[in-house]
């Protein structure tokens, strides 16, 4: 019976796809853009192959479908950036009614004594890291005479 029941939950597992709605459709729109990237490619260089007065080898049709992928991708590389230069809010500048509240309303101030006894480990660490440095020197040195020895 546990074997049935393995069987079954392998074979739901199958049917249901691990991936969002929303990723599955992000992900079709990206393939028709591909689609929609090759047929822009042939029409440039049909383009290309008519503005020339021979016809073109494999070799001049390759560069060109090369030259137009790249100018596709600058524009859509311009379009986004663009997009995202729209979409950035610009912070907002200081007005007096925000220095006055700052000025009324300063930081806290820490003394020495608070921060010792709050962040006293870490004073300890650095100075227990520094006799261990300062003792892996001294071998290393040591080593060192030793062997010329």
């Amino acid at each position: 019976m546990a074997k049935r029941n393995r069987k079954r939950s392998k074979s739901r597992k199958k049917n249901k796809p691990n991936i969002p709605q929303q990723t599955l459709e992000r992900a079709r729109a990206g393939m028709e853009d591909e689609g929609a990237l090759a047929s822009e490619v042939d029409e440039i260089v049909e383009e290309i192959e008519e503005e020339a007065d021979h016809e073109l080898t494999d070799e001049e049709r390759a560069v060109a479908a090369a030259q137009a992928i790249q100018r596709m991708r600058n524009e859509r590389y311009e379009r986004r950036e663009a997009r995202k230069s729209r979409s950035r809010k610009s912070t907002p500048e200081a007005t007096p009614d925000m220095v006055a509240e700052a000025l009324a309303n300063p930081s806290k101030e820490v003394s020495r004594e608070e921060l010792k006894t709050q962040y006293n480990y870490v004073l300890m660490d650095l100075r227990n890291m520094g006799i261990l440095a300062a003792a892996l020197f001294m071998i290393l040195i040591g080593l060192g005479l030793w062997q010329t020895l």
